[in-house]
């Protein structure tokens, strides 16, 4: 009877388990703060880039659902909005709503001495405020290397989804 008991009981831990809710997140476009507008490029191109790094270290989706750009970008052009515009910071919200995700991971740059100066956050959608854990801020690339920020960001990030 106690095997039987204990075979029950593992079972429904295996199934809880596969039941488990993971974290929908959504990787929105960068803030390009520095106004220069041939750096706008680096908007999509930091997002890309992260999403495929956290795609990466997380390709069964155990941790996270990646939210496809795809869905993103319909969103964005049925709304007519621009994320290389300084403004999305607040439109940001507009878009994320129609997503349905519990988390948001997006940051801004600006360019200081033939630098890039990164920073990115983790946002939890229901309190629309960066995480106060596991952010990316003050990272510093070569201009001529921009994409170089991207592992660093990662790591830093990476802990609060993936265990």
């Amino acid at each position: 009877m106690k095997k039987i008991i204990l075979a029950i009981a593992v079972l429904v831990l295996v199934a809880m388990q596969g039941f488990a809710q993971v974290p929908k997140v959504a990787f929105i476009p960068y803030t390009n703060m520095d106004g220069n507008m041939e750096l706008n490029k680096w908007c999509y191109s930091l997002q890309d880039s992260l999403q495929k790094y956290f795609a990466a270290a997380d390709a069964e989706e155990k941790s996270m659902k990646i939210v496809p750009f795809d869905e993103i970008e319909i969103i964005l052009a049925d709304m007519n909005l621009d994320p290389t515009n300084p403004q999305f910071a607040s439109d940001m919200w507009k878009v994320v709503e129609q997503l349905n995700v519990d988390y948001v991971i997006s940051g801004n740059f600006v360019l200081k001495a033939n630098r890039f100066l990164i920073n990115t956050y983790i946002y939890d959608v229901n309190m629309k405020l960066p995480v106060t854990t596991n952010q990316a801020r003050d990272i510093f690339v070569p201009l001529d290397n921009v994409l170089k920020a991207i592992r660093p960001i990662g790591k830093k990030l990476q802990g609060f989804f993936i265990k």
